[in-house]
């Protein structure tokens, strides 16, 4: 669940530093977990992935510019 954490502009304003350094082993971890398909229980269906690892690995540098430069300003706004 620590992985997930990513997606929130608290968890890179009290981490930056630590996030930018771990980002990718936390995207891999992401990507080994929604990337892959799955079984359906008993049955005997394949369900297709979330996401796509290659789209992942596109968007990942804007996402953590992104959110470097955007977290502590989105902490501070009064929505």
């Amino acid at each position: 669940m620590t992985t997930l954490g990513v997606v929130y502009p608290q968890y890179w304003a009290t981490n930056s530093i630590a996030m930018e350094k771990i980002l990718f082993s936390y995207l891999s971890m992401l990507k080994t977990t929604f990337c892959n398909p799955c079984k359906i229980g008993g049955l005997d269906q394949d369900v297709l992935p979330l996401l796509l690892a290659h789209m992942l690995d596109l968007q990942s540098s804007h996402f953590k510019m992104a959110m470097l430069h955007n977290s502590k300003a989105t902490l501070h706004e009064k929505n």
